[in-house]
């Protein structure tokens, strides 16, 4: 399968119905098992599982015991399982990046820019999320788009993982609604400053204000809102 596909639909346009063909994103269910228990169920795009396994386990917090990630893809009954010996984390270790990041109007315009143009899959379909690592100067270092929110995220984990990028001290950018689960997975990996065009949850701004990260949304035309560190955004 691939990321979206063509189908026939019926557009309404100038007073009238007429078919054409249009790009339809597609989206998989799957089940996430440590061992034989059953963890969650994910909804993301049918392609690329291994992105989701590397980025599901930092998103939960998970680490082998011996270093070394054993899972397999059961495509048939489209299960994720994961070897048992599997531990949580209960405390950050991760190497942390204890200095602010110095964030101005024109950094957060650029970065939000950069993500909406590398939407390909998006501008095909308006029917995926998409999330983004940047650099301190804006500076686009990996990229991912998936069917929701939620598995953006863990898909641009996944490609962060795989290719060895040190995410502290970085940007993260994403597509939709922030929630307290996201902010606590990037503030494990060290991540600093969490950009939205939406809205934060309660519980994710008192989060980010607790744990000392810049949560900043309605990134929108050239204005945005700040919800926790608003010290670090200098106008010049």
């Amino acid at each position: 399968m691939t990321f979206c596909q063509k189908e026939k639909v019926w557009k309404y346009q100038a007073r009238r119905i007429f078919p054409c063909q249009d790009w339809l994103a597609q989206e998989k269910k799957i089940e996430i098992y440590v061992g034989r228990t059953k963890q969650s169920e994910l909804i993301c795009s049918p392609v690329r599982i291994d992105e989701i396994a590397l980025g599901w386990m930092i998103y939960q917090r998970l680490l082998p015991k011996r270093g070394v990630i054993y899972w397999k893809w059961d495509e048939k009954k489209s299960q994720l399982i994961f070897s048992s010996k599997i531990y949580k984390l209960k405390t950050q270790i991760m190497p942390t990046f204890k200095e602010n990041i110095c964030l101005s109007p024109k950094l957060i315009f650029k970065i939000s820019k950069e993500l909406d143009r590398k939407g390909k899959i998006f501008q095909k379909t308006g029917g995926v999320h998409c999330a983004g690592l940047f650099s301190q100067r804006g500076a686009l270092l990996e990229f991912a788009e998936d069917i929701s929110r939620r598995s953006s995220l863990i898909r641009l984990l996944g490609r962060i993982k795989k290719k060895g990028i040190d995410p502290a001290g970085k940007i993260v950018m994403v597509s939709g609604r922030v929630f307290k689960e996201m902010v606590e997975a990037l503030v494990w990996l060290g991540i600093k400053v969490l950009l939205s065009p939406s809205a934060p949850s309660r519980q994710a701004v008192d989060y980010a204000r607790h744990e000392g990260i810049a949560l900043i949304g309605f990134v929108r035309g050239k204005e945005f809102n700040i919800y926790s560190l608003p010290e670090q955004v200098k106008i010049t």
